[in-house]
């Protein structure tokens, strides 16, 4: 299912018109939980390819992996989160400068604790609407901030904050990004380069 909306999304966007922008960041970062299920730290990398069109419709696919533990009752695992994600939005205004946006995002996630798929006992597909601000350019300062709410039934977890910021190094196609995400009992941080096109 997933596979089949991204390449939905991936065509839709393909067919709007011609690519104005578009970016390659990746990074490390870490997370700090204080869920009933989950608490302390875990580690996460993360690779993300993000752009809009002529048409102004911004779009993004992310691929993050997260290891930490997963405490049940008095027994700790090993626990593995991937997360892929793919959006699509329209920003009511020049995003070479900065504009609003709104769309949606849908999340595909697969759970490993102990080398054992549990994805079975999670809801691992999630859907979101996205509203946010973001300026997206070859030259300058590049910021991002967004609210997602989560349209499924959600019992926790149900809005994230999330923002970004990236500053060019010297005369070349790189930047230097750091990024943050807020939601109930999750705090996350990362960092890493940025490379445009």
């Amino acid at each position: 299912m997933l596979k089949k909306l991204l390449s939905f999304v991936s065509l839709s966007v393909l067919s709007l018109s011609s690519y104005s922008y578009m970016e390659l960041n990746f990074g490390i970062g870490s997370l700090e939980y204080d869920t009933p299920y989950l608490k302390g730290n875990s580690a996460a990398a993360y690779v993300n390819f993000q752009g809009y069109t002529d048409s102004n419709v911004f779009y993004a696919v992310s691929y993050d992996l997260e290891t930490t533990d997963l405490s049940i009752g008095a027994s700790t695992y090993d626990f593995d989160i991937d997360t892929l994600m793919g959006q699509v939005a329209y920003a009511f205004g020049d995003l070479n400068e900065g504009a609003f946006r709104l769309g949606g995002a849908i999340t595909s996630l697969s759970y490993t604790a102990d080398g054992y798929d549990v994805s079975s006992l999670f809801d691992t597909s999630l859907y979101y609407l996205v509203a946010g601000y973001t300026r997206m350019s070859k030259e300058g300062i590049n910021y991002n901030v967004a609210l997602a709410v989560n349209l499924d039934d959600c019992d926790d977890n149900c809005e994230q904050i999330g923002g970004s910021v990236s500053f060019p190094l010297a005369d070349s196609n790189w930047n230097f990004g750091l990024n943050a995400g807020f939601a109930d009992g999750v705090t996350y941080f990362g960092f890493g380069p940025t490379v445009k096109f």
